[in-house]
């Protein structure tokens, strides 16, 4: 396919835009096959190659004569290259019919194919560097030469016989005709002269046919001919200027649209940045509170139990030295005694620093032993049901979260609910676990609680930590109505995590 564009000016000159049309390369082959001199000698077919000898046009028909194997049903779009060349053929003779190739250039090339011979004749079209290239059969030409010649012969002798008798006649005649001509080519020129004026002014008014058919009604339908093409110009030109504002009136609303949600993705992405910034500073805050108050428990932890105990035994061993009499055997059972008790607060400290049943079981049986430990330690009621059957893999970030979680949860259940029943149920379902921790205490205004929870603290830092592992909290609670809240959790979270690496 070919595209013959030209610009389009207005009345002062001024560029308006380009028109174009789009022509087969097979059209333009058999154009020029047609219009040339030889098409009365039984052409075959034509094809065209460029300066490379690439492939520009080929009949597909012939295809098979010419050893060539393609496929045309991979150049089906308008961006599919045709990318093929002779030397591509499977016959050795064809391969040379390139313009890099010296018989190329002779003009005729003689071919046998398949134990026939073809004549090429090889033109050169100068303006866009390409070779025509015209295929006929040897036979053909021959016949074709044969009867020319013998047609000649018979209507020379005929043409002599009528040349001299007509010479006379044409002398006559046409003395009669030159006056006659000059008169009657005089009115038509005038005619489109005035014609010519009327175009180059913008008016595209045809010429009235005058009926005849020699030279000068040709050259008046010629002209009507580019009158009417230049007013279809002018027209097209108009609805193309036309569609083109509508196009750039549809891209503007377009452009706006797009800026108007781009400007709210901004927005929203501002405001998911801010949230995200203040949720690191709250959870930076909380962890160092986090960090005191756990200091301050250990230290308070050790003064209460480990120090006294220690201050007991080494009172107990200056009043046995002080006395002189020596230490028996009720003496040594009770310092002993209270060394066994500061191991076992040791132990419980460290237990609680950080409980090795996490690295050794799964989730729900470190909380049973947990909730085990807490009924023991303050004497509560805390009733435990889990209903997890086949192991669940987690992430060991997420377990301790979920750990210290329900630790939690059971602390504020213990000092702020007025009770020391409780019931904690523990389940998975096919992508997450949940865990539900409930009291029939003295509950909480949910919404009062949450807003107030401005510093990072308490549920708030809670309910962030779960979001930072995909988990989410549910917090359902009315004053007098006790409280009931779920912890989920995915089963699956990031299976690599520093904290595993590390």
């Amino acid at each position: 396919m070919l595209t013959a564009s030209t610009p389009i000016y207005d009345q002062t000159g001024e560029l308006k835009g380009a028109t174009g049309i789009d022509i087969p390369v097979e059209h333009i082959v058999r154009d020029l096959t047609e219009g040339a001199v030889i098409a009365d000698m039984n052409i075959l077919f034509a094809f065209l190659q460029n300066r490379e000898g690439k492939i520009i046009a080929f009949p597909s028909e012939f295809f098979d004569l010419f050893g060539l194997d393609i496929d045309l049903r991979h150049d089906k779009n308008s961006s599919d290259i045709f990318n093929y060349n002779l030397k591509d053929s499977s016959i050795e003779a064809i391969q040379r019919i390139s313009p890099g190739e010296p018989d190329f250039h002779r003009g005729v090339v003689e071919l046998v194919i398949n134990n026939e011979k073809y004549l090429l004749a090889i033109g050169c079209l100068e303006s866009v560097e390409w070779y025509l290239v015209l295929v006929t059969r040897e036979a053909d030409l021959i016949t074709s030469v044969n009867k020319t010649e013998f047609a000649l012969k018979n209507s020379l002798s005929a043409i002599w016989t009528d040349f001299i008798r007509y010479c006379l006649l044409i002398i006559v005649i046409s003395v009669m005709l030159v006056c006659f001509a000059i008169r009657i080519f005089i009115s038509p020129i005038e005619q489109f002269i005035a014609a010519t004026h009327r175009v180059a002014s913008g008016d595209f008014t045809l010429i009235p046919q005058t009926g005849r058919e020699d030279e000068v009604g040709k050259l008046f339908k010629s002209f009507n001919l580019m009158a009417e093409k230049l007013r279809i110009s002018g027209k097209i030109e108009n609805e193309h200027a036309l569609e083109l504002k509508h196009r750039i009136r549809l891209r503007t609303n377009e452009l706006e649209k797009s800026n108007e949600q781009l400007s709210k993705i901004k927005n929203d992405l501002e405001k998911t940045v801010a949230k995200r910034t203040g949720q690191l500073k709250r959870l930076n805050e909380y962890l160092v509170y986090t960090e005191e108050r756990e200091r301050k428990a250990i230290a308070s932890d050790l003064h209460d139990s480990v120090t006294q105990t220690l201050a007991i035994s080494i009172f107990k061993l200056k009043n046995i030295r002080e006395s002189g009499t020596g230490m028996d055997e009720m003496d040594f059972s009770e310092l002993q005694a209270y060394l066994e008790q500061a191991i076992k607060e040791i132990r419980s400290l460290i237990y609680q620093l950080s409980p090795p049943i996490l690295d050794d079981f799964d989730i729900e049986l470190a909380l049973g032993f947990l909730i085990e430990e807490i009924n023991a330690k303050h004497h509560s009621h805390i009733y435990y049901i889990n209903n997890i059957e086949d192991q669940v893999s987690l992430d060991q970030a997420v377990k301790i979260t979920l750990y210290r979680a329900v630790n939690e949860l059971i602390s504020n259940v213990l000092k702020h609910s007025g009770s020391k029943n409780a019931e904690i149920e523990i389940l998975n379902t096919q992508d997450a676990i949940q865990v539900r921790v409930e009291d029939k205490g003295v509950g909480f205004d949910v919404d009062m609680v949450m807003s107030k929870d401005s510093h990072g603290f308490g549920l708030h830092s809670l309910a962030e930590r779960m979001e930072n592992f995909g988990g989410k909290i549910q917090l359902d609670s009315k004053p007098g109505k006790g409280t009931r809240i779920y912890l989920i959790v995915p089963v699956s979270y990031n299976k690599d995590s520093e904290y595993e690496k590390n």
